[in-house]
């Protein structure tokens, strides 16, 4: 698709409110922006933007269905930032970036507790 092309698909596509999708012509990247509520400080919110860059050869049929992905891995990687176990972000997509060593180990210990417990299970129902 041509930079014209791209840019007029996006001005027919929706999504959430307060969610843009503005494709930059130098860099062939679509910035995906958003605010969200601080994945640690719920009180908070952040500013979230996420450059997809359109592959080359790209339909103009393929498009939504393309975008749509796209979006649904931003979604996913979201969600996997606010997702919690005993209040423990166990599948944060940056946790070096959020958690000192000593959570860290406690995760795994936690976890394998929960894992040991779940094999005690089902050893018990004979599976």
């Amino acid at each position: 698709m041509k930079p014209h092309e791209i840019e007029f698909m996006l001005t027919r596509i929706g999504y959430k409110p307060g969610w843009t999708l503005v494709y930059e012509r130098i860099t062939g990247y679509i910035n995906v922006t958003f605010r969200a509520p601080d994945t640690y400080d719920h009180s908070k919110d952040t500013d979230i933007n996420v450059p997809v860059l359109v592959p080359d050869g790209l339909t103009e049929d393929a498009f939504p269905e393309w975008l749509l992905d796209r979006i649904f891995s931003i979604e996913r990687h979201e969600a996997r930032e606010y997702f919690t176990l005993d209040g423990i972000h166990i599948f944060d997509p940056h946790p070096e970036l959020t958690l000192p060593d000593f959570e860290k180990r406690r995760i795994v210990a936690v976890l394998r507790g929960k894992i040991q417990d779940l094999i005690a299970q089902l050893d018990r129902l004979g599976g």
